[in-house]
């Protein structure tokens, strides 16, 4: 044991469910401090260690193959005694135990092993707790990113919502500043402002809805949960496809005009100018027109009626929904007589056609705000309620309209809107109207004219086809029905109050603006 005294000592204990830790014991024994004092004899009782002072001494947890691989490379021979598992080895150099202890087997991998001095040893454990709380800040700068990033997301979409919904309630608070077509912005010198003298009183009661204007604008502020564009062939929505169903009657803007099976139907808006068009498709290309003035010659069959000034019409009366009722219980859709259809009742004249003679519908549509202005002013003249009313008492009052082209399109004329409603307006007026603007009048009566073959079709009346051009200039250069009254600019009290109350019906417009455009490219029809 003597002659053992400076060598690499090894005992082995019964293996254990781990590893011996690298600590700062195993470091002194490798340095042969003897720090073992008891250790199980052969008898299995405790005894003094007979590991003599100096010697290095290394408790490790190894199974027998270690066993003899340690005991080969420290050079020692003797048996291992299979009633105590364990060995004493005190051979070999501290290079050698150190290569045991940190498990390097082989003399090639001892010599590239840089042990240094004592205290680098001493201070392997404080460089694994280095190693160890830089791993752990390391994890800690990892989750505080990923939360800052998450919170980063979080942020941007909250702002992102939060400006969205400020913009659309900025868009309804002022929608004045959303117009994208401003009427001032039309230089059109020839608009007609019609007086539409027929449209008195009772009809104007019925087809505005006077009286159902809703005083409570916080009702205009309700939205469908569902907004979504209609699709008028079977949308699973009964007011819809009853609709759809009502309007079946007219062909569809997708299908070219078929003249030989098609009449074309004016859907005359009131203070629109469809006065001045009615003059210039009657007098000036001699049509024969089916309008309000049949009335005065209803007869039990369907006839033309010649006036005097050589101007002629159907005898039917379609003003109004009973005189509607009345032309197609005699057959006139199916008649072939007229040459052009003009009434305000666009849903309810549908129902002259059918699946193999169409309307073909066309109309003109007019700012919401001017002409609200102009209905005001004919109202004034024509019916007793409005003639001590100033327009901003009637701009306040519920007789003012409130969306009312989204209202007639929807063929609802009372109740809550949303959005719903203006989409179905857009499709009925994009699905089944030629649609011309009473701002760009002149414009949108050539462009019916490409649209329908007019210029090219002699259809009888009084003026010969080489005389139709002095026709219309002289119509349009001096309207007869114009009606001069104030107006109003963007910005002005007035104009305030009729947007606050038609915000659907501009918006409704501003489609209408672009059908409009639309229509002429395709018909080549632009300036």
């Amino acid at each position: 044991m003597g002659d053992r005294v400076g060598m690499g000592m090894l005992r082995e204990v019964r293996p254990r469910s781990r590893p011996v830790p690298m600590t700062d014991s195993i470091s002194r024994h490798c340095r042969g401090e003897d720090i073992i004092k008891n250790e199980v004899d052969d008898d299995g009782g405790e005894g003094e260690s007979d590991i003599p002072d100096g010697g290095a001494a290394i408790e490790l947890t190894k199974s027998e193959e270690r066993h003899r691989r340690i005991m080969g490379k420290c050079g020692q021979e003797q048996e291992v005694d299979d009633d105590v598992e364990g060995y004493h080895c005190r051979t070999g150099s501290q290079s050698e135990c150190r290569a045991l202890l940190y498990g390097h087997d082989n003399a090639e991998e001892d010599d590239q092993i840089s042990y240094g001095n004592d205290s680098d040893y001493d201070s392997f454990d404080d460089a694994n707790y280095v190693s160890s709380l830089d791993a752990s800040v390391s994890r800690m700068k990892n989750k505080l990113l990923l939360i800052f990033c998450v919170a980063v997301v979080s942020i941007f979409y909250s702002i992102r919502d939060d400006k969205a919904s400020q913009k659309t309630e900025n868009e309804e608070k002022d929608v004045l500043k959303k117009v994208p077509y401003s009427y001032k912005g039309y230089k059109d010198a020839r608009i007609p402002d019609d007086d539409v003298a027929q449209y008195g009183g009772e009809l104007f009661a019925d087809l505005y809805g006077v009286g159902h204007g809703i005083e409570n604008e916080d009702e205009h502020d309700k939205r469908s949960p569902n907004q979504q564009s209609i699709s008028h062939e079977h949308s699973g929505v009964p007011r819809i496809d009853s609709l759809w169903r009502q309007l079946y009657g007219y062909a569809e803007m997708a299908d070219p005009f078929d003249a030989q099976h098609e009449l074309p139907l004016f859907w005359h808006v009131p203070k629109t100018g469809g006065n001045t068009l009615q003059d210039l498709l009657l007098t000036c290309y001699g049509m024969v027109g089916a309008n309000e003035v049949g009335a005065k010659y209803l007869k039990s069959s369907v006839e033309i009626e010649n006036l005097e000034n050589g101007i002629r019409y159907v005898n039917v009366d379609l003003s109004s929904p009973a005189g509607i009722s009345n032309a197609q219980k005699m057959g006139f859709g199916l008649s072939g007589m007229a040459d052009v259809v003009v009434t305000p009742w666009l849903h309810q004249a549908a129902a002259l056609f059918d699946s193999d003679h169409k309307g073909r519908c066309f109309t003109l549509l007019r700012h919401p705000i001017q002409r609200a202005i102009s209905l005001f002013y004919h109202l004034r003249d024509n019916d007793h309620i409005y003639n001590n009313m100033t327009i901003i008492e009637y701009a306040k009052s519920s007789h003012s309209e409130e969306n009312w082209l989204v209202r007639f399109l929807n063929n609802e004329m009372s109740g809550v809107l949303d959005e719903r409603h203006l989409d179905t307006a857009k499709e009925v007026l994009g699905s089944k109207c030629l649609v011309g603007l009473t701002e760009e009048f002149t414009h949108s009566f050539y462009m019916f004219d490409a649209y329908f073959g007019w210029s090219d079709t002699e259809f009888g009346g009084p003026l010969p086809l080489h005389d139709r051009g002095a026709c219309e200039s002289r119509i349009l250069d001096n309207p007869e029905n114009a009606n001069p009254h104030p107006t109003f600019d963007e910005g002005d009290e007035v104009w305030n109050l009729l947007m606050k109350k038609n915000r659907y019906d501009m918006r409704l417009y501003e489609h209408a603006v672009h059908l409009f455009h639309d229509a002429q490219k395709i018909l080549g029809a632009e300036e």
